[in-house]
């Protein structure tokens, strides 16, 4: 178990590569908004590995972190929807090109 006894992933790593087979991914996120753009820390590295993959995309976050509009830039990869605890699946219409 992890931090604070959380569960974690047991068995082999799959590696960076395997996004792009996936068919779901589950991504964190700080905010999004209602036509897909994901707010995350910064970094970029959630930007470029959902670069890698066709799959649908869901942030997820607490119904309160789902806004009007978040900031993002022209590297930002958007999102198909959110996941969160009241809302359930939102689907953002036209979130990805």
């Amino acid at each position: 178990d992890g931090l604070l006894d959380t569960r974690e992933p047991v068995g082999r790593s799959l590696g960076r590569e395997a996004i792009g087979e996936a068919q779901l991914v589950l991504a964190p996120a700080l905010a999004v908004d209602r036509s897909g753009g994901r707010l995350g820390q910064g970094g970029g590295s959630y930007d470029r590995a959902l670069g890698r993959t066709t799959a649908t995309v869901l942030a997820v976050v607490f119904d309160a972190e789902v806004l009007d509009a978040v900031p993002v830039e022209p590297h930002d990869r958007r999102v198909d929807g959110a996941l969160t605890p009241g809302g359930g699946i939102m689907r953002f219409a036209g979130a990805v090109p």
